[in-house]
C-alpha cells in the first residue's frame, strides 16, 4: 500500500431539530485514497442539511472517539484521553472538562450521547455518564462483566424506570444492562450481536446479529416482536431506527426497511455509497 491516503470521513447524527446541521470528521482507522483537494490538517466539517460547508473547525488535540449533539445545539466532542469539549456556537467557542474515572489511562473506545448527556466505554469496559453538560460531573455506571463487547447503545434517561441512563451492551451471546446502581444479564442466547439500536421512544431495542438477522424486542427484554432475515455475510454499515415503528439496515449500496410484524422494503443504488444520518425526529436522511 503506497502512503499516498486520506483517511474517510464518518457523519455525525443530525441535529435533534427540524433544522438540521450534520459535523463530520476523518475516521483515524479507515483509509481511502488520496484526494489532492482536501484540507491536509484534521478538521471537524459543520454542513447544512443541503451539503453546504457552514464552519471548519480546525482540530489538534488527538484522536476523535465521539461526536454528537445536545438538545439545545451544542457539539460534543470526545477525544481518546477522557476530554470533552462542548462547542456552544458555530464560531469554535468552547468550554471542557476531563470524564476521569480512569479514563485518561483506559481510554475512551467510543460513545453515545442523547438530549443532554453521554456514556463513553473506556478501554477496560468501565462506563462513565455524563448527565449534564453544563454541570457535568462524569460518574461511574455499575460495571459489566469482562469479555469483548461487540456492541452498545443506551436509553436516555427520559424513557426508563429507574430515571438513570440504561446501557445495553451484548458479551458473548447475551445482552448485559448497566445502570447506575447495578448491570443485569438478560438471557438472551441468540448473539453476538453486531449493532444494537433503541427505538427514540425508548419502548423497543433491535438487534442484528453477526449471522445476518435482525431481531425486534420491547427494550425490557420481555417481548419479541419480530425478526428479519438480511440473508448478507456482510456487516451492515448502518443500523438505526425510522421513527417508532421501522428499523433501516444499510450497506453501501442496498438499504433494508423493516416495518411492522417483518414488513419490508429494499432499495438498491448503483452509484456511489449511502450514507445515513439518523435523527431525534421520526424520519432518517
Amino acid at each position: 500500500m503506497s502512503g499516498c491516503t486520506s483517511r474517510a470521513l464518518i457523519v455525525c447524527t443530525g441535529l435533534p431539530s427540524d433544522t438540521q446541521h450534520t459535523a463530520l470528521y476523518r475516521d483515524e482507522e479507515k483509509l481511502v485514497a488520496f484526494q489532492p483537494t482536501r484540507p491536509s490538517k484534521p478538521s471537524i466539517d459543520i454542513h447544512s442539511c443541503a451539503g453546504k460547508l457552514i464552519r471548519r473547525i480546525n482540530w489538534d488535540q488527538g484522536s476523535i472517539k465521539g461526536l454528537g449533539w445536545s438538545e439545545d445545539e451544542k457539539l460534543l466532542v470526545v477525544t481518546a484521553d477522557g476530554t470533552v469539549r462542548c462547542y456552544y456556537d458555530l464560531q469554535g467557542e468552547f468550554t471542557q472538562f476531563p470524564l476521569g474515572n480512569g479514563a485518561d489511562e483506559a481510554g475512551v473506545k467510543s460513545c453515545r450521547f442523547y438530549a443532554h448527556g453521554l456514556v463513553a466505554l473506556l478501554g477496560n469496559n468501565a462506563l462513565v455518564s455524563v448527565s449534564s453538560y453544563d454541570e457535568p460531573r462524569p460518574k461511574l455506571l455499575a460495571p459489566p462483566p469482562e469479555g469483548q463487547v461487540h456492541s452498545w447503545n443506551l436509553i436516555p434517561p427520559a424513557y426508563t424506570l429507574s430515571r438513570s441512563v440504561e446501557v445495553l451492551l451484548s458479551i458473548s451471546q447475551t445482552i448485559y444492562v448497566s445502570d447506575a446502581s447495578e448491570c443485569e444479564d438478560r438471557f438472551l442466547d441468540i448473539g453476538p450481536f453486531t449493532h444494537i439500536a433503541v427505538s427514540p421512544n425508548g419502548k423497543f431495542s433491535a438487534l442484528y446479529t453477526a449471522t445476518g438477522k435482525a431481531h425486534v424486542i420491547t427494550s425490557d427484554f420481555q417481548t419479541r416482536l419480530s425478526e428479519h432475515d438480511s440473508r448478507s455475510k456482510i456487516p451492515p454499515k448502518y443500523f438505526e431506527w425510522c421513527g417508532n415503528d421501522a428499523v433501516v439496515i444499510a450497506w453501501e449500496d442496498e438499504v433494508h426497511l423493516v416495518g411492522p410484524s417483518g414488513s419490508l422494503a429494499k432499495f438498491f443504488y448503483d452509484s456511489g455509497r449511502v450514507h445515513i444520518v439518523p435523527g431525534q425526529c421520526p424520519w432518517i436522511r
